[in-house]
């Protein structure tokens, strides 16, 4: 999976990677020009505890990849060369400003999340339309000299597009056939990606979901998913011993950090589940799209398990907990169960795959 976060100056972009990223970072090259990526790992309770039941020797969790991009600017030619490098993400990650803070300007003099959100909905459109246009262009020459049915539906599709652009629709929104989904994909349009708003709060505010509600009722359509942090919070509970932390953010009200609560809505964003695999040499967490079925999750493993798949023993990680976390006393109430593949996995299935090759 790949993110890029965006975002306006002083929104705490940089605090968020490296706190997402823990210092796994590097600069990028190619296409990522002045963009930095970082690997984040997915928070997930489930695989510390499955490693603590198999006493596993290693835990291997499930990575992100984000991508750090230069603040959002008021020069338009410049941001659209930044936005166009989003081109390679599977999702974006918006960071909003809504904490106050004397000491930290803001580039448009005052606070207003709704505002700052409008305003980088608005260039991501403008992006897609830049886009639109020049291939307008050339399929307007193209056309004229011959006629071609390939191109005909291009153009008919483009504009489609251009009109539900106009027209305030982003193209996340919008359900495609298969042929235009195939066309569109070229494009890579950033309206057509999944967006992660994450509203950056103060410490008072992390209770307080006034401004998440109404930014959800204004933001959250299909493919979009709102959520408020404190990265000024986040960035203490990180400083603290880790004995200390669980305390500390009890005293807050708060049930999960805020990198948990990020690292699992990028994946929900994505339409992802976790599943698992776990022993005595590793403990390991893998991620599918919903409603893939238990020979492609074997394919996530290696492709030798997808082509030979035979079966899959599974149990399901809460029919493992009610069984008080032990294997032995599942098998004996009959939790195991054994699936062909055409099997659709589900969130927090525990696989042992038999294959032969």
């Amino acid at each position: 999976m790949k993110l890029g976060i965006i975002g306006l100056p002083q929104v705490g972009k940089h605090t968020l990677f490296n706190l997402l990223t823990q210092g796994r970072v590097e600069k990028t090259k190619g296409h990522f020009e002045e963009v930095t990526l970082g690997i984040a790992e997915v928070r997930e309770e489930r695989l510390v505890k499955l490693a603590q039941i198999y006493q596993s020797k290693k835990i291997t969790p499930e990575t992100i990849e984000y991508f750090l991009f230069p603040n959002i600017q008021d020069d338009a030619e410049k941001t659209r060369q930044l936005l166009s490098n989003l081109a390679d993400t599977n999702a974006i990650v918006h960071l909003v400003r809504a904490f106050s803070s004397e000491s930290v300007f803001h580039a448009a003099g005052s606070v207003d999340a709704c505002r700052d959100i409008e305003r980088v909905n608005d260039e991501l459109v403008f992006s897609d339309l830049f886009k639109i246009e020049k291939r307008f262009e050339r399929l307007e020459k193209e056309l004229k000299k011959l006629k071609d049915p390939v191109k005909e539906k291009e153009f008919e599709l483009l504009k489609k597009c251009k009109t539900l652009l106009e027209g305030g629709t982003f193209l996340r929104e919008v359900e495609f056939s298969a042929e235009e989904e195939k066309i569109t994909r070229g494009f890579q349009f950033l309206t057509q990606k999944g967006l992660l708003i994450i509203i950056n709060v103060d410490e008072d505010k992390l209770n307080d979901f006034e401004l998440l509600n109404k930014i959800k009722e204004k933001y959250q359509r299909k493919n979009t998913v709102c959520i408020q942090v404190s990265v000024k919070v986040e960035q203490e509970i990180n400083q603290l011993p880790e004995s200390e932390r669980a305390e500390y953010m009890e005293a807050l009200g708060l049930k999960k950090s805020a990198m948990e609560e990020i690292t699992q809505s990028s994946f929900r964003l994505m339409d992802l589940i976790a599943f698992f695999t776990a022993g005595e040499p590793e403990a390991r967490a893998w991620s599918i799209r919903r409603g893939r079925n238990a020979q492609q999750a074997g394919g996530e493993i290696h492709s030798d398990i997808e082509r030979g798949f035979i079966r899959a023993e599974l149990i399901k990680y809460n029919d493992l907990m009610s069984a008080g976390g032990s294997p032995a006393k599942a098998k004996e109430k009959g939790l195991f169960y054994l699936k062909g593949k055409d099997y659709i996995v589900e969130d927090g299935d525990i696989f042992l795959f038999r294959f032969n090759v």
